[in-house]
């Protein structure tokens, strides 16, 4: 915070009479303003791993939100939440893979849930499947 808003904020709480209460109040939105964290998605990115991870091997509408979710904020993830989700997500696969050759009814259990929820998270393996 400035020196000179600092000083006013410290009048303010000294020498009420002398400043406008509102003042003092909207300065002290802007101090607690200042504390609202750069990054939305927690630290470390946190919130962005926990949805993926939730999400994937889950047979409910969040499968689709998620993915939709995914592919439009990719751009926006650090490298490291990228690769994370990278890896898991083709480890996913594999298993999946693996399930289905040996399972052909729809009754077992597959990591990445059912084919119409396998369809959405194959979205997301195409943000980096086209690069490489």
């Amino acid at each position: 915070m400035p020196e000179i808003t600092k000083r006013r904020a410290d009048a303010c709480q000294t020498h009420y009479y002398a400043c406008d209460c509102r003042e003092y109040k909207r300065l002290e939105m802007e101090r607690a303003l200042a504390k609202v964290p750069v990054n939305p998605w927690g630290a470390d990115e946190t919130m962005v791993i926990a949805a993926f991870r939730y999400s994937l091997g889950r047979m409910t509408y969040i499968v689709k939100d998620c993915c939709d979710w995914l592919i439009e904020q990719w751009p926006h993830f650090g490298e490291r939440t990228k690769e994370l989700i990278q890896r898991e997500l083709k480890a996913a696969f594999k298993e999946d893979d693996a399930i289905r050759t040996i399972h052909s009814t729809d009754y077992a259990y597959r990591p990445l849930g059912h084919g119409c929820d396998r369809e959405q998270w194959e979205r997301v393996r195409k943000l980096w499947e086209v690069k490489e």
